[in-house]
């Protein structure tokens, strides 16, 4: 005959500490007080005056940041009008960067992120980087990188941009490398990435641009935070890949 007697006092005295425990105050922590979310003041770059060197970012500052370019249209209602009744609406950076195709408009992708990162306009990062874009080291191999949008939405990677940027000088070379007639299919409909770059001796920007959702995006951003005296290596990444598109050899008909 088994002995229940064990399991009886087990669960009384299971049951004795929860009861007690229900019974006490917790030492908990205080509650925190509501307090009203911190509105975040844009830092713009200053414009430099006169001849003056200029920063990369400084060469952005006169950009307007919102409106990129204006189109004429009949008013509401009308489908067609004369010309000297038609309206003037204006084009946003966001609206254009629904047209953004690759690689035509990879240096358009460019300069709003650039034009951005002059008026420190955070919120522009979510209609000119991927949802998934990382950042890192200016390598292809993409070491250390990161979520861009975090905890954060963005401002530690936005932070490091600005840092970079005015550290280049505003002539600093932007490359992209020519793409092929028989290549550009690859990049435009999102087969392969495009890579472009800013580069000044040891210093530099690198970016991947894809296609996201039919739409032309960055989705990797290679920068030093702060300039390291030496380079450092990533060959633990394994080889870069090609920042060129590397061309593919023609498929062979299927032998008879």
């Amino acid at each position: 005959m088994l002995d229940n007697s064990r399991r009886v006092g087990a669960a009384s005295l299971i049951a004795g500490f929860v009861i007690a425990t229900l019974g006490c105050e917790p030492n908990l922590q205080p509650e925190v007080p509501d307090m009203e979310p911190v509105a975040r003041v844009p830092q713009p770059v200053p414009i430099v005056e006169g001849d003056a060197s200029r920063s990369l970012l400084q060469g952005y500052i006169e950009r307007d940041p919102d409106v990129v370019s204006s189109r004429r249209v009949c008013p509401e209602g009308q489908p067609e009008c004369p010309d000297e009744a038609q309206v003037v609406v204006p084009i946003t950076w966001e609206q254009e960067s629904h047209s953004w195709r690759l690689p035509y408009q990879a240096k358009r992708v460019v300069a709003a992120l650039m034009i951005a990162a002059a008026h420190d306009r955070l919120d522009s990062l979510r209609f000119i980087l991927s949802p998934d874009a990382v950042w890192g080291w200016p390598d292809p191999r993409r070491p250390g990188a990161r979520p861009v949008f975090d905890d954060d939405d963005g401002e530690a990677f936005f932070t490091a941009l600005r840092a970079v940027t005015q550290r280049l000088p505003e002539k600093v070379k932007w490359t992209s490398h020519p793409v092929p007639p028989g290549i550009q299919m690859l990049l435009s409909t999102g087969a392969e990435p495009m890579w472009t770059y800013y580069s000044e001796g040891r210093d530099g920007i690198l970016m991947r641009q894809v296609i996201y959702r039919g739409e032309a995006r960055i989705d990797y951003v290679g920068l030093f935070e702060q300039l390291p005296p030496e380079r450092p290596t990533a060959d633990a990444y394994g080889p870069p890949p090609p920042i060129k598109t590397p061309m593919r050899p023609p498929i062979a008909p299927p032998s008879e």
